[in-house]
């Protein structure tokens, strides 16, 4: 597989839906004026007459958006040349646009991140996904017809990793809670708290490209997070990003190879 395209980031944070809680328009407009400062991350356009006051602008073939639900703030890049570190940044600027005292603490924060990958070798994503991933392709004769378009979704629950002591051997699933706790004690853990969709599909648009998409929650009720944890909630972003576009095209390059053959 070809380097992965990012085509669309979206984070959003969430706290209680509690009517105290709700962000006032005065620190929407308030945002919107300060992102015309040096450095800031300019909106064109404010919304406020609707159920989700909103700050946007078009973007190259699409928009970048600020938008504050009753118990929300969502920040999204769609456009032709999305970039991670450029959206990082973006999060960055815009809550570093916000008081601490106009916004409450986030108890969940969701990530959505979409990009395009060239197959290799396959001559298109139905023959990668249809043919090699799921073995379906040869089975498809009850349909009387070939598929234009084919995808696989995966859904990938929370799960505790731990290391083995000796320093080779892949993670397992820890089984119990005693693992859990003598591999807290030893350090030996990695807790992957929320639930990750991961899907993989035809594109329309260039059937010769996989589209993919990461939609992953990372849970933080027991340690919600302020507007000054800034790098755990880029650091969230990071991490479903190289869950897109290192692990899960280890996955496609298993497959989009000369010579390959089911076992």
């Amino acid at each position: 597989m070809h380097d992965p395209k990012s085509i669309f980031f979206q984070t959003e944070l969430k706290w209680p839906p509690l009517e105290e809680y709700a962000v006032s328009e005065d620190v929407v407009r308030g945002l919107f004026n300060k992102m015309f400062e040096p450095g800031g991350h300019k909106y064109d356009n404010l919304q406020l007459q609707s159920d989700k006051p909103t700050l946007y602008k078009k973007a190259r073939g699409g928009q970048s958006l600020c938008q504050f639900g009753s118990d929300s703030i969502t920040i999204e890049e769609s456009h032709e040349e999305c970039y991670l570190r450029e959206f990082l940044n973006t999060v960055e600027t815009v809550l570093g646009g916000i008081n601490e005292d106009d916004i409450p603490p986030f108890f969940l924060q969701r990530v959505k991140i979409q990009c395009l990958c060239q197959t290799s070798i396959c001559e298109d994503a139905v023959e990668l996904l249809a043919g090699r991933v799921s073995r379906a392709y040869d089975a498809i004769q009850p349909f009387e017809r070939p598929p234009a378009f084919f995808g696989v979704r995966f859904r990938f629950p929370p799960v505790h990793l731990v290391t083995p002591r000796e320093s080779s051997g892949e993670p397992d699933e820890a089984e119990d809670e005693d693992d859990i706790e003598q591999a807290i004690a030893e350090g030996r853990i990695e807790e992957k708290a929320g639930f990750v969709t991961l899907r993989l599909e035809s594109y329309a648009q260039d059937p010769s490209q996989v589209w993919m998409e990461v939609a992953e929650m990372y849970p933080h009720f027991d340690s919600p997070m302020a507007l000054a944890d800034i790098q755990k909630i880029t650091s969230n972003i990071q991490k479903s990003y190289d869950f897109l576009t290192q692990n899960s095209r280890s996955f496609l390059d298993q497959f989009d190879t000369e010579g390959w053959s089911a076992q």
